[in-house]
């Protein structure tokens, strides 16, 4: 988002993202904006590394949630034990699924974005935007359904 605010102008929030990225992938962001933009969208082909693939028109901001899932491909250079060895551990993971594990992305460094949220609800104060109260919120839930905290 902070390529949209800082380089193409538009307010945070008024940019719409239905979810977040890891900003050390290689990812596709889906993302909307005010109509009123439109023609600055031209300014994103300056930043290295972003092409723009569709515009499309709609009513409604994206909002969190708006996203029907993710799909990952993961390269895999050098593996240990060779080809063979990666192999078997694939064959592993199509039988028995990948854990959803949380990281770092979701309760933050050192871990403390449940704590935050928790505070939120608590003591329902807080400066900083809405959508960062409803992340660290959705952090606190994530953690009390994997872990029983707090």
């Amino acid at each position: 988002m902070e390529f949209l605010r800082d380089e193409v102008g538009v307010p945070e929030k008024e940019i719409g993202v239905a979810g977040l990225k890891d900003k050390h992938a290689k990812t596709r962001q889906w993302f909307s904006i005010p109509r009123k933009y439109e023609d600055a969208l031209c300014l994103l082909e300056n930043l290295r590394g972003v092409r723009l693939l569709a515009a499309d028109l709609h009513t409604h901001k994206l909002r969190t949630g708006h996203l029907k899932g993710n799909r990952f491909r993961v390269l895999i250079r050098s593996p240990k034990g060779g080809l063979p060895e990666a192999e078997a551990v694939l064959r592993r993971l199509a039988e028995r699924g990948v854990p959803n594990y949380y990281g770092p992305q979701r309760f933050g460094l050192g871990g403390l974005n449940p704590v935050r949220g928790y505070k939120l609800v608590k003591e329902g104060k807080g400066r900083g935007s809405p959508w960062l109260k409803r992340f660290l919120i959705g952090s606190s839930r994530a953690s009390s359904s994997t872990t029983g905290w707090p």
